[in-house]
């Protein structure tokens, strides 16, 4: 995480330069809702001790979420939230379920100069956590049995192209906006630890204003 730690502070450092400068620049604001995948690996039994012995559950687990940025020309900041979900596992007549979210600040830095397509990379602070609920059938009854919260870092890249403008001329930029994210999160927490690697989609909508200072 000490390698994050000095890439997030060149990011920013970048960032104050671009807003101290006097070019033209993109600035405005973009939103998008995601989905995708997340394969993790998780080191802390402290979950497992509350599930029968027949139950394992796997690695993957499908996500959804939503993330939205501001953009002052090259420089990004984000704020982005994930939730995992994984099937039901049954076991008489209880269902247990294990899920997983994860919430971030990120700070990026735009690579190219294409204004419909933008590719980033950036690096994000935040937390996770990984819930285990039992659900019971006769009473029907749900229990959240367990909760550990960690906190998490990570570093991603982002591939986010215009396909439907709905303004354009020399001073603006919007329209709908598809996107794709690759990345990995890490999280450590004495006895809990925390990894993995995911993807997801993403659809929505920017706005920009191109300024002169």
């Amino acid at each position: 995480m000490a390698s994050l730690n000095k890439i997030a502070l060149i990011l920013v450092l970048a960032m104050v330069q671009a807003a101290g400068g006097h070019a033209q620049r993109l600035t405005g604001g973009a939103g998008m809702v995601n989905a995708g995948f997340i394969s993790t690996r998780y080191k802390d039994n402290s979950l497992q001790e509350y599930l029968p012995d027949s139950i394992r559950f796997g690695r993957g687990y499908t996500l959804i979420g939503a993330e939205g940025y501001y953009r002052n020309g090259k420089a990004i900041v984000s704020i982005s939230g994930y939730l995992g979900i994984q099937g039901y596992q049954l076991s008489g007549e209880k269902m247990f379920e294990r899920s997983l979210w994860t919430t971030h600040v990120g700070f990026g830095w735009i690579l190219n100069r294409n204004a419909n397509f933008s590719i980033y990379p950036s690096v994000s602070f935040g937390a996770t956590g990984i819930s285990l609920t039992e659900y019971r059938q006769h009473p029907s009854k749900e229990i959240q049995i367990s909760q550990i919260v960690i906190p998490s870092a990570g570093f991603s890249f982002h591939f986010d192209y215009l396909i439907l403008q709905s303004a354009v001329d020399r001073d603006a930029i919007s329209g709908i906006v598809l996107g794709l994210k690759t990345g990995y999160r890490v999280g450590s927490s004495a006895p809990s630890q925390f990894q993995g690697w995911y993807a997801t989609i993403a659809v929505g909508g920017l706005a920009f204003m191109n300024k002169k200072h």
